[in-house]
């Protein structure tokens, strides 16, 4: 507790009850952080040639109307996290969920940075997304989404750590060779990554509260 925030991300999906639960979820670096209580929205994909978009482009009107006031749904892929979400933002949205294109659990952050960008935004895992995507109807014509979901925190967690209190190392599924079981998981906050060239956030003190290692 004298290193790590309380308040640990998390995407709990409110209906419909087959997809109901919480779920695992990577937050943006960019826009503001989850917050507890959190935000509380329906959640509406965006929808290009009659499936799940990628949101690379300014929305058109039908997606502009589907996701105004509400959380888009897009998918990984073609251009930048933060363009993604600037594009939703501009349509009106509140929030934007972004499907991961792996399997990888737990999905990481999404990086980039753009100070204009006010919404909260996060990734979830490629199973996760179908699980969401199975409760919709995606053709422009007729879409339709009964998926109400909270974007907050849970106060009662350390940010980084299990329920229990102990500080988590970064072990994905599959594993990366390289990174897996080597450093501390990237959810921590503070960030314990020991990158101070390219996290502006850390430093080069090897000492708590700015390195757990030791």
């Amino acid at each position: 507790p004298s290193v790590l925030r309380a308040g640990t991300p998390e995407l709990q999906i409110l209906a419909p009850s087959g997809a109901a639960g919480r779920y695992l979820v990577g937050t943006a670096s960019f826009g503001p952080e989850f917050k507890s209580p959190g935000l509380t929205r329906q959640v509406m994909p965006v929808v290009e040639n009659e499936s799940i978009g990628l949101a690379c482009n300014p929305l058109d009107a039908d997606n502009a109307t589907a996701v105004k006031n509400r959380v888009a749904l897009v998918l990984r892929g073609a251009c930048t996290f933060t363009t993604k979400v600037k594009n939703a933002q501009n349509a009106g949205a509140v929030g934007v969920l972004v499907i991961d294109n792996t399997t990888a659990m737990p999905p990481a952050g999404l990086g980039g940075a753009d100070p204009t960008i006010t919404i909260p935004s996060g990734r979830i895992g490629l199973a996760d997304g179908i699980k969401l995507l199975e409760a919709m109807t995606l053709t422009p014509g007729n879409r339709s989404s009964t998926v109400v979901a909270r974007l907050g925190s849970n106060t009662a967690q350390l940010a980084g750590a299990d329920v229990l209190g102990r500080v988590m190392l970064y072990t994905p599924n599959p594993r990366q060779p390289g990174s897996s079981v080597s450093h501390w998981d990237d959810s921590a906050s503070r960030n314990l990554l020991m990158e101070p060239a390219i996290n502006a956030d850390l430093t080069q003190f090897v000492y708590p509260p700015y390195d757990l290692t030791l």
